[in-house]
């Protein structure tokens, strides 16, 4: 994977929804895959995931596949 990831994120508030009405799209700028997120927590779990970052900031280095899951001794 490469050392660089670029995003386009779109946040917005769905009023229809009063239980859970932040919404968020994030979109990979080269391949234009997407992910969507209905709370806040979710996008920052997939971008730690994405980026390795918590393996990282626990001293460790995580090879990640192509949809941002850590993959231990080659196996997803």
């Amino acid at each position: 994977m490469s050392d660089r990831q670029l995003y386009t994120l779109r946040v917005w508030i769905e009023k229809e929804d009063p239980q859970s009405p932040w919404r968020a799209l994030l979109e990979d700028s080269r391949t234009g895959q997407r992910w969507g997120f209905t709370h806040p927590w979710e996008l920052v779990a997939f971008l730690v995931r994405r980026t390795g970052l918590l393996s990282a900031l626990l001293g460790g280095e995580e090879e990640m596949d192509r949809s941002g899951e850590a993959k231990r001794d080659g196996i997803k």
